[in-house]
């Protein structure tokens, strides 16, 4: 009897757990019939996740600094660690990195912003337990793009979003596109780089330049195209705090 009741209890956590992935992936969004994302191994990008427990994710993020990280402002309520260098998913689960890539927010230095104009988040991660490194300075960090951007621009989108096929589920994958439209009334760039739930926050960046021009926000993309879209670091607030953000890392 108590075999059967695990059984249960195990199916219907996974159940749950698929549900709740396949809801977070409506609309995040596959620009065309074909899912483009590859796996990726870029350091500098990390996973954002609200428990030490497997089978949890939620954001990406992206360093900026020694200690500075940027990423989806609509993410803040998930912002209790980031992990780097994550290994494959088990039965589509998300695994826990190595405890020594693994860095806790500084919950008092987030500054967030999210609205239908723009969506972003600064903050800093804590040196990491064990090794007493900051993210940074082991992961490395990407330069950002303060200047406007053009259309047609070549751009690449990294993250840790859900996988259609469950083969790289909330891995790290990247997938190029071209800037499709810019609104900088409003700080929103348009691209049609493939993203899904868990790639809010990654970064937007220039193929040219290797260098951050804007974070993904929402997915609008189709199965006949269309484009998702993104808040660029060229908005006044979201400048003013990025560069707050690294100003404080020389004090």
């Amino acid at each position: 009897m108590k075999t059967i009741k695990l059984f249960i209890v195990t199916t219907l956590t996974l159940t749950s757990f698929t549900l709740s992935v396949y809801a977070a992936s409506i609309g995040k969004s596959i620009c065309g019939r074909q899912d483009d994302r590859r796996p990726s191994f870029e350091p500098k990008v990390g996973r954002a996740f609200e428990s030490l427990v497997d089978g949890n994710a939620s954001c990406t993020i992206s360093m900026i600094g020694e200690s500075c990280a940027i990423t989806a402002g609509h993410c803040k309520n998930k912002l209790k660690y980031v992990e780097f260098n994550v290994p494959p998913s088990s039965n589509h689960r998300p695994k826990r990195a190595a405890k020594e890539d693994i860095y806790q927010v500084d919950k008092k230095t987030i500054v967030a912003k999210h609205n239908r104009r723009y969506d972003f988040a600064v903050f800093k991660l804590k040196p990491n337990k064990i090794t007493g490194e900051l993210a940074g300075q082991r992961q490395g960090y990407y330069q950002l793009f303060f200047k406007k951007p053009k259309k047609r621009e070549r751009v690449v989108v990294t993250g840790y979003g859900t996988d259609l096929h469950r083969r790289h589920n909330m891995t790290q994958q990247s997938d190029g596109g071209t800037i499709t439209d810019l609104n900088f009334l409003s700080s929103l760039i348009y691209h049609n780089a493939d993203t899904m739930g868990g790639n809010s926050g990654s970064p937007i960046i220039l193929k040219r330049n290797d260098q951050i021009v804007g974070v993904h926000t929402w997915g609008q993309c189709h199965s006949k195209g269309g484009r998702n879209v993104g808040t660029l670091v060229n908005n006044r607030k979201f400048k003013k705090a990025i560069k707050r953000c690294l100003r404080s890392e020389n004090k």
